[in-house]
């Protein structure tokens, strides 16, 4: 059994999955096609050095061009998958690489999903920081208490990423107040390493609420493929995903708190192997830092580094 994982955000990098375009007519397609879907170039976007990259709008639809390539490009050699799941961003990824979601229709979805998130909050008044605890450790039971000091001020527990790692999210007034008390909650030895997200806006906290009608008024301008979302895990409830509140759930992922640690969890259960797709490998060692049964957790980031070791 295999399950496709696609990173989210803060993976793009320029020149992201040019070796794939030059190897494989299939990448250079899914390249034409997202270009003829937006009206510009997605090979300047992500080949070479610009300042749109970094720019959510623009970085929400070359993340997930680069990352269906990328799947394309080895699928049609011949992988399969049973499940497939995405942090953030990358859980259009999985919902395109399982055929719930129209690649053309995808990138649309996520350039509007970035244009309305980078307008709820006005740039530079919000932002997010990583609390990344040392190897080793496990602050799962604490939690509850991060959680109740960001609501104390105003801020948001936004990812919850493995047993050592959480991002808060919310004003930038108030963000550097609650990541030193976060800190303080622990004993010298474990406390954890804070650090800065360049980010323009505090996505998946509250401010971002502003902007789920607006988002469900578009998400329901397309047409689904519900047959196949239960293969799909979600990042809002950590399982997968259901007919019956598949919309609700890509909605509410926009301001609730990517929980990819249940997502491991959920994946865990049923074992067998994970092959994370993308410009970027986070998501590989969130689950190394969490006691799992998968067999085995591979990479593909580089044409035919992959293929080899599953003799395709």
């Amino acid at each position: 059994m295999i399950t496709v994982i696609f990173p989210g955000q803060g993976a793009q990098k320029p020149g992201m999955c040019k070796d794939f375009y030059e190897a494989s007519q299939i990448v250079k397609d899914t390249f034409k096609e997202a270009s003829d879907a937006l009206g510009y170039s997605m090979e300047d976007l992500c080949f070479t050095e610009n300042d749109k990259l970094n720019l959510t709008e623009y970085t929400q639809p070359a993340l997930l061009t680069c990352e269906v390539a990328m799947w394309r490009y080895i699928s049609d050699r011949g992988l399969k998958a049973e499940f497939y799941a995405g942090h953030s961003l990358g859980e259009y990824s999985a919902l395109v690489a399982a055929g719930v979601i129209q690649f053309a229709d995808g990138v649309k979805i996520v350039r509007r999903r970035g244009e309305l998130m980078q307008r709820a909050v006005p740039a530079g008044t919000g932002s997010m920081k990583v609390l990344n605890f040392p190897i080793g450790t496990d602050v799962t039971s604490a939690f509850p208490q991060i959680r109740k000091v960001c609501d104390g001020n105003g801020i948001d527990l936004a990812n919850i990423n493995s047993p050592r790692q959480v991002v808060i999210s919310g004003p930038v007034s108030s963000l550097e107040t609650a990541a030193a008390q976060c800190v303080e909650l622990f004993y010298e030895g474990i406390k954890p390493e804070v650090i800065d997200i360049p980010v323009s806006a505090p996505f998946h906290s509250r401010g971002m609420k502003v902007i789920e009608g607006e988002f469900k008024d578009y998400l329901n301008r397309f047409d689904f493929n519900f047959d196949n979302v239960v293969s799909v895990y979600s990042n809002k409830t950590g399982v997968l995903h259901t007919r019956e509140d598949f919309v609700n759930n890509l909605v509410g992922q926009i301001a609730s708190p990517v929980n990819w640690i249940g997502n491991m969890e959920a994946i865990n259960s049923y074992g067998g192997e994970v092959i994370e797709i993308g410009p970027g490998k986070p998501l590989s060692g969130f689950f190394k830092s969490l006691n799992t049964s998968v067999k085995s957790i591979m990479v593909l980031r580089q044409a035919d580094s992959l293929l080899k070791d599953k003799g395709l």
